[in-house]
């Protein structure tokens, strides 16, 4: 019994050396057709593939915000200069959000030192 449990363990480690040896074997001589890059997993942002849009933002933006355009601007403005909003630029416009970090408990126990 002994004699072939020892058999066995020795198979399995004969099997084990000649997996290894095969990986090995094909990982020292590579092969470019192993590797090959998939369109799914190859990634390229729209703006390189897609052309320009050809509307006016101007006109699309007065028919969206109606006659508000100049109220808006002056509230992103005032949100702007504010601590309580990061502004982030990404592709050379600016994107504003609320900082989290920041509390507001600080400026309203100054309001109330000032009453």
């Amino acid at each position: 019994m002994d004699s072939s449990s020892s058999m066995s363990l020795t198979d399995r480690v004969n099997f084990r050396t000649r997996v290894l040896t095969s990986h090995l074997n094909n990982y020292q001589n590579p092969t470019t057709e192993l590797v090959q890059t998939a369109v799914c997993v190859s990634y390229s942002p729209p703006e390189l593939s897609e052309p320009p849009f050809s509307f006016d933002t101007k006109s699309l933006r007065k028919l969206l915000d109606g006659q508000n355009i100049a109220v808006i601007d002056n509230v992103f403005n005032l949100m702007m200069q504010s601590n309580l909003f990061c502004p982030r630029e990404r592709g050379g416009k600016v994107f504003i959000s609320p900082d989290f970090n920041q509390s507001t408990g600080a400026t309203e126990r100054d309001d109330d030192e000032k009453n």
